[in-house]
């Protein structure tokens, strides 16, 4: 070979190497990244998930002969707002009226009558910080998981904007589920994506599996970045 050809061939290689190590994480999974860094675990008060949110401050580790963790709002028997996974690996846990598939993410909002706005506003939230201003798909599904599941509703919030298209709105039975497919823009000192869970008028029954995957859209030009793996091309909630 050529020394030209050879150096030609050197930079090809050191150029996808650097490509192959530079290449950003954009997209993240709320369920196999639960307790990662990416990841906090709150309440917002308010009607319609619209105040100010706090970190849930305790952990949960469930009952006794369950794998369950997460973080919860009261260090008492209620312990809701709460946001947990079960981390078993096969089968469904029964606790209480609650049916926990293994592996699955759930979220019960906090108590109504802890709530002087009315319902909702005790809400467990699940929120993303993005490690970069632009534009993101949030999808995923809400499922009742609870035999006596009554009305949830879910908000999404980009920053402390909620998302276009209003609460998805979540009745029983026990294995209802609801799909979301949102576009949301984050900008400024803000860069969070949050998802809410309200009552529906009373928490009792609420316990809701969540699915999430947040993908960073592709081209975007915000935020320095336009690698993203979404084309997002097609804003707005379109439920499944």
């Amino acid at each position: 070979m050529k020394p030209i050809a050879k150096f030609v061939t050197l930079l090809t290689s050191i150029a996808t190497a650097t490509t192959a190590i530079a290449a950003p994480i954009t997209s993240w999974d709320a369920v196999t990244g639960f307790g990662t860094s990416e990841w906090s675990y709150m309440k917002r008060v308010g009607a319609g998930c619209v105040g100010a949110a706090t970190l849930l401050p305790f952990n949960y580790v469930g009952p006794s002969g369950t794998n369950f963790i997460g973080k919860q709002g009261v260090n008492t028997p209620t312990i809701v707002p709460l946001v947990a996974k079960n981390l078993a690996s096969s089968g469904v846990t029964a606790y209480s009226s609650v049916q926990i598939p293994a592996g699955a993410m759930w979220l019960h909002p906090g108590e109504t009558a802890a709530n002087a706005a009315g319902p909702g506003g005790s809400c467990a939230v699940v929120r993303f910080k993005a490690p970069m201003a632009g534009k993101f798909r949030v999808k995923g599904s809400i499922q009742s998981i609870d035999v006596g599941a009554n009305t949830v509703r879910g908000y999404i919030f980009a920053g402390n904007n909620i998302a276009a298209g209003g609460p998805l709105t979540l009745s029983g039975p026990m294995g209802t589920a609801k799909a979301f497919d949102q576009i949301v823009t984050i900008t400024g000192a803000n860069k969070w994506i949050d998802f809410a869970l309200s009552d529906g008028g009373s928490y009792y029954n609420d316990s809701t599996k969540l699915t999430l995957t947040i993908t960073k859209c592709r081209g975007d030009g915000k935020g320095g970045s336009d690698d993203g793996s979404d084309d997002c091309h097609e804003p707005g909630q379109r439920p499944n």
